[in-house]
């Protein structure tokens, strides 16, 4: 019986695995909306015009999302996009608890990638027009291939976190963005502090990315999309869409633990069948945890933040009923 469990459990992982990493590729697509106001950039998004945009995050470890594609960024990235006539703006406020161990090179041009920053990927015709830009942590950037491209930047580091806005005239993309437009994108970011060591970039979070990557930022094959509108909202329109997208974002969370929990419910299940008279000091806790966990996950109206709740206590009970599985099967078999 051993065996056959331990394969359906093997099986069932590598089935999750495939299943999320799939469904992940469709959830990276954003809609660029008009705004009816210009924003005088100061890197401190609190202007009003940025809470007329919808909200995207949903950072991944850079590879992750083909390894363990339920599992988000711990320093997440959040970021606005809108247009009018003449430019292209972005926001993002870039989550850094550990925000007084970094460092930066204040100087454009500079090797921007083996720094604190953000890397933006927009390719309106590749590869004719195929751009990377790139803005640290103090305001320094770089366009990568250009050096005279008109373009702004700023930005403001605060307590627990660092912010930037920019500011691209439409001209220096090469291709005029229209009504449904679309176009590959991609945002990422490089996190240096003393903890993340680059040997070992995978198991740390170095490299964050919002589109699902493989390896590299330049996965293009796996990048998200960015489509242009001419709509302007309203604060009620901006709220239903932040949480269609969260919701969209937490989907694959849910139906993780929802796998999680099946695989409870059995080795629970089995513990009653093989020794119904053993004694389980936890049994009735397992079994309390396991009704509250289970009914949190047959919501489909969960937060992101939610949904990453539930699944991290769905691993943990997972652990302590195999704890109490192995502990049965031992005692069963020395009789």
């Amino acid at each position: 019986m051993k065996t056959g469990i331990f394969t359906i459990t093997a099986c069932l992982a590598t089935a999750l695995i495939l299943t999320s990493a799939r469904a992940l590729e469709n959830e990276y697509e954003y809609t660029v909306y008009r705004m009816e106001a210009p924003v005088v950039l100061d890197g401190r998004l609190d202007e009003d015009a940025w809470n007329y945009l919808p909200v995207a995050t949903g950072f991944r470890i850079l590879g992750n999302p083909f390894i363990q594609p339920d599992k988000l960024a711990p320093k997440q990235t959040i970021f606005r996009m809108g247009w009018d006539a003449e430019f292209l703006y972005i926001g993002a406020k870039c989550m850094e608890p550990d925000i007084n161990d970094l460092e930066s090179v204040k100087k454009d041009g500079a090797v921007s990638w083996k720094d604190n920053s953000v890397e933006i990927f927009m390719r309106p015709a590749p590869p004719d027009f195929d751009h990377q830009l790139i803005v640290k942590i103090f305001g320094t950037k770089n366009w990568r291939g250009e050096t005279n491209k008109l373009w702004e930047a700023k930005t403001v580091v605060e307590k627990g976190a660092w912010t930037m806005e920019i500011k691209i005239p439409l001209s220096e993309l090469g291709k005029m963005p229209a009504e449904n437009t679309t176009w590959p994108f991609n945002m990422a970011r490089n996190i240096i502090t003393a903890g993340n060591n680059q040997s070992d970039w995978r198991a740390t979070d170095r490299y964050t990315t919002w589109a699902p990557l493989k390896g590299r930022f330049h996965d293009f094959d796996h990048f998200g999309a960015i489509t242009f509108s001419s709509k302007t909202l309203g604060r009620e329109d901006v709220e239903t869409i932040n949480m269609e997208l969260n919701q969209r974002l937490a989907r694959p969370l849910v139906a993780n633990t929802r796998k999680i929990m099946t695989k409870c419910r059995r080795y629970m299940d089995e513990i009653k069948t093989d020794s119904p008279s053993a004694e389980l000091p936890m049994q009735d806790e397992l079994e309390g945890r396991w009704s509250l966990l289970n009914a949190a996950a047959s919501k489909n109206t969960l937060t992101l933040q939610e949904a990453q709740d539930a699944q991290q206590q769905a691993k943990e009970l997972l652990a302590a009923i195999s704890k109490q599985y192995l502990t049965v099967m031992v005692a069963h078999e020395s009789k």
